[in-house]
């Protein structure tokens, strides 16, 4: 169950980074719906590459890397059919639809503004859809071909977004909210801290506990 503790409108966009710092985050509820959750985020300024991230990288080394911006001109319903038979099978039929996939990449129903797409030769394997504004990125709602033969896709779009978000010198990357034991898999970068009790903290230990009990 996705969890939060207050739920706000803000549609100036230049007025969004500060809300995120305050632990909110962008929804697909709708356009500048935000919802204050336990937020992860990392410091770009404290990134940098661990043994574990490098052997990920490697292993999908022949993955390329896109971005576009929302909403997306050259649309291909090959899109919310990945992102809806991925939800369906990750995490059961009512979550995510093909049709507010859709509305969120080709229609413009929320605020998010870019898509990241991941390809092999010519085959889209993986989206993400992102908020990026001044100096911070939200990696938001990925999705990929899950009879991709590689099992840490996954896990390298999000490496490979962090590296994005460096090189392009912004400041930090938000990964979402930790609510359960199944963000646990989020917790393998430098620079990581997380938003509790209205401070951001980086003892990942006690976030860890915390998602085990």
């Amino acid at each position: 169950m996705y969890q939060f503790e207050e739920e706000i409108v803000e549609t100036d966009n230049s007025k969004i980074p500060k809300f995120y710092s305050k632990g909110f985050l962008l929804t697909r509820k709708g356009v500048g719906v935000m919802q204050k959750v336990r937020s992860l985020r990392v410091d770009l300024s404290q990134f940098s590459l661990t043994s574990e991230n490098r052997r990920v990288l490697r292993k999908n080394e022949d993955v390329s890397f896109s971005i576009y911006n929302l909403p997306l001109d050259d649309y291909n319903w090959k899109i919310h059919k990945m992102g809806a038979d991925f939800y369906r099978q990750r995490f059961g039929d009512k979550v995510m639809s093909a049709n507010k996939i859709k509305d969120m990449v080709k229609e413009k129903k929320t605020s998010f503004n870019k898509l990241m797409v991941f390809s092999k030769k010519s085959q889209d394997l993986g989206y993400a859809i992102c908020f990026e504004y001044g100096e911070i990125l939200h990696y938001a709602y990925p999705f990929y071909d899950l009879s991709y033969t590689s099992k840490t896709l996954g896990i390298f779009m999000m490496t490979r977004a962090i590296i994005y978000a460096q090189d392009e010198s912004l400041k930090y990357v938000y990964l979402g909210s930790v609510n359960s034991k199944e963000a646990l898999y989020k917790l393998q970068f430098r620079g990581l801290s997380f938003f509790e009790k209205d401070s951001w903290k980086s003892d990942l230990e006690d976030l860890k506990r915390m998602l085990r009990d």
